[in-house]
């Protein structure tokens, strides 16, 4: 059969799709020359959604945080009390 790898430039969402969609839990991935130089995971995704996902939780809190009039400087360790 012909397999199925994928490119250096290839985004996130889409290698999750592929893998998906062909069951697999590896994907090779392959530069422009198409020479191979890694693999993509399934182990690999959840990770980088799991820091995608902190990422947003931590931005959504701030901006709650600042919408409450908190110091954004008391954010980053260094506001003040009046």
């Amino acid at each position: 059969q012909k397999p199925v790898s994928i490119k250096t430039d290839t985004p996130v969402k889409e290698c999750a799709r592929i893998m998906k969609d062909i069951h697999v839990r590896h994907v090779p991935v392959i530069n422009e020359k198409n020479q191979p130089v890694g693999i993509v995971s399934s182990r690999d995704f959840f990770q980088e959604m799991a820091l995608s996902l902190d990422k947003f939780i931590e931005k959504a809190n701030y901006k709650n945080e600042l919408e409450e009039g908190n110091d954004p400087y008391d954010h980053m360790g260094g506001g003040y009390d009046n």
